[in-house]
């Protein structure tokens, strides 16, 4: 069953499709969905379906250490963040360059003579006047206390590095025009203060032990995403279908054989004629639908036993995001998919993840 609804919208005229021919095959009895497939989270699994020991899989996971360097990155790009920008646009300034004012810029360099670096016509040239900017220190030195439309000089020698070939190493001039300062950065200086009233810390050093947690736990679970996957169907090869229900069953013989019969419809031909240009026979489609119904039963009996459920606090805080994934607003989404399908997709996401972290997995924490 494939409950991601990662797909294009403009997919959703052949689902609607299909949900037709569904419906068109659905019988009545057994509570059913919209789509005419059983309602499996609100029946009695227990005579379909026993559960294995899902929780006795065991992982060897490696995760890489965190080191003192990676929380000070952290911190750092956490302090970058709290800049504020001052935006010139509407009211150009005319005062000499200081630094961390982010310019436009032109330039010219050559060596001998020789033209040998660019900037490109028609292509603009940004750069923020502050140390670690990319740029040579004796490039952006020039810069300071220049003033729009000026020009001036930076000479320096390029490093080594065998990227600038038979340039590298030799002593290159450059012109270099300032076209404007389009605005200002101002960094905070971090402090116990600021720091506890953005983030609720204590300190900088509280902080720092929470990055460090926040970092670990991060890679933790980028290595266990690795075995999302395998850990999901070896929990479901533990369980143990006692007997497929039948409406189920037939959903999905009749859902894969109208996929075919689309196929057929749109080339003009049989569908028999399809089946077997996909080397597909009866057997084959109810072994399709078999494994479907398995995993059916075994996702639904998971959330029964484990209470797993998308509460609409969680579904508020996640649709946003899967609609911006799609390029479509909520509503777009809702209407194309409706709210439970949508809120089937976040529990199915949910139950992999929960049989991954109940999984007996060990770390081995490397360099």
């Amino acid at each position: 069953m494939t409950r991601k609804i990662f797909v294009p919208l403009r997919a959703v005229g052949l689902v609607l499709l299909l949900t037709l021919l569904l419906a068109a095959f659905s019988s009545c009895g057994q509570r059913t969905n919209e789509d005419g497939s059983l309602d499996l989270l609100h029946m009695d699994l227990e005579k379909y379906i026993t559960l294995g020991d899902y929780r006795a899989t065991a992982y060897e996971l490696q995760v890489k250490k965190v080191t003192e360097e990676d929380v000070e990155e952290a911190l750092e790009k956490f302090e970058i963040g709290l800049a504020s920008y001052e935006d010139y646009a509407e009211a150009p300034v005319s005062r000499p360059t200081e630094e961390n004012d982010y310019l436009q810029i032109r330039y010219v360099g050559r060596i001998d003579g020789e033209v040998v670096d660019e900037s490109p016509e028609g292509s603009p040239q940004y750069l923020l006047l502050a140390d670690g900017n990319g740029y040579y220190d004796w490039f952006n030195d020039a810069l300071f206390g220049v003033t729009a439309g000026e020009t001036v000089v930076a000479e320096g020698q390029l490093s080594e590095d065998e990227n600038y070939g038979e340039y590298a190493g030799r002593t290159i001039t450059y012109e270099i025009t300032l076209v404007a300062i389009l605005g200002h950065y101002t960094f905070a200086e971090l402090t116990d203060e600021l720091v506890k009233e953005k983030t609720g810390h204590a300190s900088i050093e509280a902080y720092r032990e929470a990055l460090y947690t926040e970092l670990s736990d991060a890679r933790r679970e980028e290595a266990l995403a690795s075995v999302y996957k395998d850990a999901w169907e070896k929990a479901q090869e533990c369980s143990t279908v006692k007997k497929y229900p039948k409406k189920q069953m037939d959903y999905y013989y009749n859902a894969f054989y109208g996929n075919y019969a689309y196929i057929a419809y749109q080339n003009g031909v049989s569908v028999d004629a399809v089946l077997a240009q996909y080397g597909v026979d009866e057997g084959r489609l109810r072994e399709m639908a078999q494994a479907c119904c398995t995993e059916d039963l075994f996702y639904y009996a998971l959330v029964q036993a484990e209470g797993l459920v998308v509460t609409d606090e969680e579904y508020a805080a996640r649709v946003g995001e899967i609609a911006a994934g799609q390029g479509a607003s909520v509503e777009e989404l809702e209407a194309e998919f409706g709210k439970e399908y949508i809120r089937d997709s976040m529990l199915y996401d949910e139950a992999i993840l929960f049989v991954a972290r109940a999984a007996n997995v060990s770390y081995i924490y490397v360099e």
